[in-house]
């Protein structure tokens, strides 16, 4: 299998459960003229799994994207350290939105499966000096809204 992403947490969870995968990396811009936030998380999920493909026949490949939303405000992963800060103050106190999109390809068979996952997402109130010691772990810069739920931020959700 080939995973099209470089996130640490989708190769933890696709090694826990026993799959033997490569990691190729698309290098598509990360954009899409979808209007639909789910929608628009699909298709960017989808041009990254049909530019592997294309180099790739007879393969099974698993590409996916995710974003945080709130209130109609996409937080993707943050640029540098300030926009981190922005994002986990915003968050703050926050109900938001987790919305992760997969898409399997089995292209011997032709078989496409697609899958949309939202959850809510509530953080405690966070002061700046918890936030800045989060930041220098430096666990948020690969993370869309700049934090991981299954990692140290655990403990603020």
């Amino acid at each position: 299998m080939i995973l099209a992403s470089n996130s640490q947490r989708r190769q933890e969870i696709l090694k826990d459960a026993g799959f033997n995968f490569k990691v190729i990396t698309s290098n598509i811009e990360e954009t899409s003229d979808k209007k639909i936030i789910t929608e628009r998380i699909l298709d960017i999920a989808e041009k990254k799994l049909e530019q592997i493909a294309k180099n790739n026949k007879n393969k099974f490949i698993l590409a996916a994207d995710t974003v945080v939303e709130l209130n109609g405000k996409i937080f993707g992963k943050p640029k540098n350290r300030e926009e981190a800060f922005s994002f986990l103050k915003t968050l703050s106190g926050q109900i938001h939105r987790v919305i992760t999109a997969y898409v399997f390809k089995n292209i011997s068979k032709n078989i496409l499966i697609k899958e949309i996952v939202v959850s809510e997402v509530k953080f405690f109130d966070l002061d700046d000096e918890t936030i800045n010691w989060y930041l220098d772990t430096g666990e948020p810069f690969d993370k869309a809204g700049a934090y991981g739920i299954q990692g140290i931020w655990k403990n603020f959700s």
